[in-house]
């Protein structure tokens, strides 16, 4: 994934915003912040509303996304079901993080009985994997969720003061942003399997009327693509602020953070 940096002047601030694959980071003269997009999408009477979402954030932002789809009739979320040979995710993240001000996503969102998953099983995901030509023992790198590889050892290294939790936030929302791409013919597999076979599950399942989805970010274009290709018309993307850094509690100024937020 490519990220690209867009300066521009939004009113007397100079604002620039880091885009990359699903999520956005906008950098103002106080502050940082990560943010997710949301999309409507109609057909006809249909209508959609699709959130890409980010693994790691701040609590407000899952309540804000909880509170949004809790008028959907129907709601299709993420969720793959793991198996013994994908690494378990650390059960000490959530209290790390939460500590730092952020919340997991999976602790965070409140699940409610219209929502469903029509994710593959981790198995499901693997055999495809491999059947479409990726080596056996590098499958569970792509199963992984890149943002928070050696996320608890990173937090634990930072002290429990303002400027440490600034830090903390920070090392999250650039993993959030920029995190470590898949590399060589494994990047298709990446995009074309563990993004795109699911996401076209997730759009076969859509039925008439109202509908929410919520994916992680990385999902939002392509699904957008493939509801674009079946007559859905989508309108601009709305963002919501999902993880905010102060850069006075951080020490650094938005230069600084800028030359940071670079691959």
């Amino acid at each position: 994934m490519i990220a690209w940096l867009l300066a521009c002047r939004c009113g007397s601030a100079p604002v620039a915003v880091v885009r990359e694959e699903g999520t956005r980071v906008v950098i103002e003269p106080e502050r940082t912040t990560l943010q997710a997009p949301r999309i409507e999408l109609v057909r006809g009477s249909d209508r959609v509303l699709l959130v890409g979402t980010v693994h790691v954030a701040d609590a407000a932002y899952y309540e804000q996304v909880n509170e949004r789809v809790a008028a959907c009739a129907d709601v299709l979320v993420e969720g793959i079901a793991p198996d013994d040979e994908v690494a378990p995710v650390d059960d000490t993240l959530g209290p790390a993080l939460a500590s730092r001000g952020l919340a997991l996503q999976g602790d965070a969102l409140r699940p409610a009985p219209t929502w469903r998953a029509v994710d593959p099983t981790a198995r499901e995901l693997r055999d495809r994997l491999v059947a479409a030509g990726a080596d056996a023992g590098d499958v569970g790198v792509l199963l992984e969720d890149r943002g928070q590889v050696s996320l608890g050892e990173l937090l634990a290294g930072l002290p429990a003061t303002p400027r440490g939790d600034a830090l903390a936030r920070f090392t999250v929302l650039r993993g959030m942003a920029l995190p470590d791409p898949v590399h060589g013919p494994d990047a298709n597999l990446y995009w074309d399997v563990v993004i795109g076979e699911r996401d076209e599950r997730a759009v076969e399942a859509l039925g008439e009327g109202s509908s929410c989805v919520i994916y992680g970010a990385d999902h939002v274009a392509d699904l957008v693509a493939r509801l674009e290709r079946r007559g859905w018309t989508a309108g601009e993307p709305s963002w919501w602020a999902a993880i905010t850094v102060e850069h006075a509690a951080l020490g650094l100024g938005p230069t600084q953070v800028r030359q940071r937020l670079q691959p």
